[in-house]
């Protein structure tokens, strides 16, 4: 089973302010989620919008180009820099989604994540890094009245899924001034409906500013996919 790639997609309105007027570390409150069902065969993503409002003091929201990478795959060993296969040291975790990539390497001895299943040819250790995201979104399930996350990453090991965190961009230069507006997050996949059908659902956000500082968590209020359905 595979994910698609995440497509972040931002509506934004950012105010400035004269004087500080919030917090340095991000502060957000719930808007709204929506789901759009995409029947065109041809693009078979469904998407979920999630958007939160934020206030924040030193004005360090978004990725700035060209960001962070997402995880360091080549290390330090014995002086030389090269990639970790699976196994290769006992002090390696053991097989997860989140720590490890599958994929092949090129003629130039580059290490390529896999898309299609015949390229698999080599696994290697990563290492991911906690500030290439920004928008972090997780979705809990209601069953028998408690709350269950949902983990999309490890949902379909060993063929790992794609996480529903995200990015976002500002048009906001590096100038030290307060910010707020709104950020409408979109997350894409062809399995919500799959995964979730009829469920009550809760989503739970957070972001983080570029300097590591993280918001306050928000949450939705429960639904289902089919009771916050819109055309687009």
């Amino acid at each position: 089973m595979r994910f698609y790639p995440i497509f972040l997609c931002l509506l934004v309105m950012a105010a400035c302010y004269n004087e500080p007027e919030f917090p340095v570390e991000p502060d957000i409150e719930f808007r709204s989620v929506q789901f759009v069902d995409n029947t065109d065969p041809r693009f078979p993503d469904d998407t979920l919008k999630v958007t939160v409002s934020f206030r924040d003091g030193d004005g360090d929201l978004g990725i700035i180009p060209p960001g962070q990478h997402f995880y360091d795959s080549v290390f330090d060993i014995n002086g030389q820099r090269r990639y970790i296969r699976y196994g290769e040291f006992d002090t390696l975790p053991a097989h997860n989604c989140s720590n490890y990539r599958t994929g092949y390497f090129d003629p130039n001895g580059r290490f390529v994540p896999s898309v299609l299943r015949q390229e698999v040819t080599d696994t290697i250790y990563i290492r991911p890094n906690s500030l290439y995201y920004n928008f972090f979104l997780d979705i809990y399930r209601i069953v028998n009245g408690q709350e269950e996350r949902f983990d999309f990453i490890e949902s379909s090991y060993p063929r790992c899924g794609v996480t529903p965190n995200g990015r976002f961009r500002l048009n906001n230069a590096d100038d030290n001034k307060p910010l707020s507006g709104t950020v409408t997050y979109n997350f894409t996949s062809q399995f919500l409906l799959p995964f979730f059908s009829d469920d009550s659902l809760i989503v739970r956000v957070r972001i983080a500013d570029r300097a590591g500082n993280m918001s306050n968590q928000v949450e939705s209020q429960v639904f289902t996919l089919r009771g916050i359905q819109v055309n687009r």
